[in-house]
């Protein structure tokens, strides 16, 4: 029999096989200085980058066999800005190999609930039946490594860049492991000026990192960091209490659904918003601050408004009212722009029935929260000539309790929070709460 003692391993052989692969398309493939469960880093040749002399560098995980799992602590030290591509290698022979691949940000994308399974397991394991096949001329993998590459850059072009923004200081990581409270991490618009006007303060990105080390740290805060009421203020919305299960899930099924939809408008299909309840479109809105491209989504809705529901355009005029008051002035350009095409739609409706009403009054009061107290006028002029027959019923308390999904005292909580302590987007509508709440003064308690 022959001696197969001085043979490598098959996870030798992986490695080597894949090395090859890498080479083959590459440059400068080396292996890490340290160990992190990375096997390989390379970076694509120069007349293929979009900086030729600003190289992306990709981090590559090489595995054989029936399973691929990877360890916890090797998971969590991969670092997030270099873009992880993990490579299966099938079919091991001495002329033929398949190669498989997968990009970890797309896994992470479309399982948002690998935080869980990291915290209860020593590995995690990935399903090679989502691995995607390597082209015989290598050009899906190619341009797989490109599109990375342009994320990690954050070309326009990018579906899912992320952005760091001051208005909600987290990072992508952050949004998977606290994904519930996304929508309480907002920055008060007090706080986001003091933060701005501080003389410690001299940058945005400063800024962010001031506010993220800060709820990072909170249970530790100085007494110092403490001694500003806006800042806590905001740390006193963020919940303490254990994650409710059902809302974990809520918010990760909306999270699924806001992926989708991005695809769907990059894929030119179309894919519904959720239902227009406070909790969504807080989630959502979130989601829009963070992945800039979010404004295709509103762009598609906006642009043929007869093609979708009232409920879809209910939501898109939200969600554009909130990235135009985005700290980034290009997105914040484009919203106001489709905020003020939406105008050619809407300024002119005339209201005859409670569902019109939703939607032409969402337009005006959105219109206000991007482009400011000199659309005040239109929205008091709107809800004041617009009421429904039925004196009893008056349509704008109703839409307020349909969308906080809760009783008149919660809706009047709401008013107050808003009055006193709004958001960034909301401080143009401080006036129209005090109107509101003199129109409702008999129905609401303060």
């Amino acid at each position: 029999m022959p001696d197969n003692s001085n043979n490598p391993p098959p996870w030798k052989y992986g490695e080597t096989l894949g090395q090859a692969l890498l080479e083959s398309i590459l440059v400068e493939v080396s292996r890490p200085s340290r160990d992190t469960g990375i096997d390989f880093i390379a970076c694509l040749p120069p007349h293929r980058r979009i900086i030729p002399e600003n190289p992306v560098w990709f981090a590559f995980q090489v595995k054989t066999g029936n399973r691929f799992r990877v360890a916890r602590n090797s998971f969590k030290a991969w670092p997030t800005t270099r873009p992880v591509i993990l490579l299966h290698v099938r079919s091991i022979s001495a002329h033929e190999q398949d190669y498989y691949f997968m990009v970890l940000h797309d896994w992470m994308l479309a399982h948002p609930d690998w935080p869980d399974k990291l915290r209860k397991r020593n590995s995690l394991e990935f399903d090679l039946n989502e691995f995607i096949s390597v082209n015989e001329d290598r050009g899906n993998l190619l341009n797989a490594l490109l599109s990375e590459e342009h994320r990690i850059l954050q070309q326009p072009d990018a579906l899912f860049y992320f952005r760091h923004s001051v208005l909600l200081p987290i990072t992508e990581i952050d949004l998977f492991e606290h994904i519930p409270h996304i929508d309480k991490m907002e920055v008060p618009a007090a706080l986001y000026e003091e933060m701005i006007a501080s003389p410690y303060v001299s940058s945005l990105p400063i800024a962010w990192t001031t506010l993220r080390q800060t709820w990072a740290m909170r249970t530790h805060a100085s007494s110092y960091q403490l001694s500003s009421p806006q800042l806590a203020y905001w740390l006193s919305r963020m919940p303490s209490d254990p994650d409710n299960p059902r809302q974990v899930q809520r918010a990760r099924s909306q999270f699924l659904h806001f992926v989708d939809t991005m695809r769907s408008v990059q894929e030119n299909r179309i894919s519904s918003l959720p239902q227009f309840t406070n909790e969504n479109i807080g989630w959502w809105r979130a989601l829009c601050l963070l992945y800039p491209r979010s404004i295709d989504i509103i762009k598609a809705i906006i642009l043929n408004p007869d093609r979708f529901t009232f409920n879809d355009i209910r939501g898109a005029l939200n969600l554009t009212a909130a990235l135009a008051n985005a700290d980034d002035p290009v997105v914040s350009g484009k919203a106001i722009m489709l905020m003020r095409k939406a105008g050619e739609y809407f300024d002119s409706s005339f209201v005859l029935d409670y569902q019109r009403y939703l939607v032409v009054r969402q337009y005006h009061y959105m219109h206000v929260e991007a482009e400011g107290v000199s659309q005040i006028g239109r929205f008091i002029n709107f809800i004041g000539s617009n009421r429904s027959p039925n004196p009893i019923d008056d349509w704008e308390l109703r839409l307020n309790r349909e969308y906080y999904q809760s009783t008149q005292a919660v809706v009047a909580s709401v008013f107050k929070r808003k009055s006193e302590n709004p958001m960034r987007r909301e401080v143009p509508t401080v006036p129209i709460m005090a109107v509101l709440r003199e129109r409702f003064h008999n129905y609401l308690r303060w």
